[in-house]
């Protein structure tokens, strides 16, 4: 056998790292930090939200006269609130799917990427990152673990957490 023909019994040479280690995407890989406190304020968010219906209902609640009923203006209170915050999760959603990022996600400039560059789809932005770990939750105690596991794969050299995984995504910084 000469020297220069190949082995046909030699092992594949494929390298097996494309797309998961070396993603083709321009940018720096988002830090865990950035990622951290986009979360943190997406989550002030909605809490805010919440804070604000409740103690309007609550300050309304005592504001009833003797022609109406004091409990009326709570409840319309609550429901504009109810209502702000559906418009809330709806305007994060369109945002997370047409551009990668959330309120948090644009004030801290990251972004959520596919692996092959592409821009995030609802699919992958919404369903796979963001919806399918949620219902995991719902399973009791592997739901929990999920939790864990999924927060803890953000310590991996590529900073991909298990919910990236599922959606052929990264988070990346956004260049200026």
């Amino acid at each position: 056998m000469n020297a220069a023909e190949p082995n046909p019994y030699a092992a594949p040479a494929a390298d097996v790292n494309v797309g998961v280690l070396a993603p083709a995407v321009n940018g720096r890989l988002a830090s865990r930090l950035s990622r951290l406190f986009a979360t943190v304020l997406d989550g002030l968010l909605y809490v805010g939200t919440i804070l604000v219906a409740i103690f309007g209902a609550s300050v309304l609640q005592g504001l009833g006269g003797p022609s109406r009923p004091r409990g009326v203006a709570g409840v319309v209170t609550m429901a504009a609130g109810g209502l702000a915050l559906l418009g809330l999760f709806v305007y994060q959603t369109y945002l997370l799917s047409t551009t990668g990022q959330t309120l948090g996600k644009k004030w801290l400039d990251v972004r959520i990427v596919k692996l092959d560059g592409q821009p995030v789809t609802f699919g992958s932005a919404f369903v796979l990152r963001s919806l399918v770990p949620l219902l995991s939750r719902a399973v009791p105690y592997l739901g929990m673990l999920f939790f864990f596991v999924d927060s803890f794969f953000i310590f991996r050299e590529d900073r991909r957490c298990i919910h990236d995984f599922l959606a052929g995504t990264t988070v990346v910084d956004v260049e200026r």
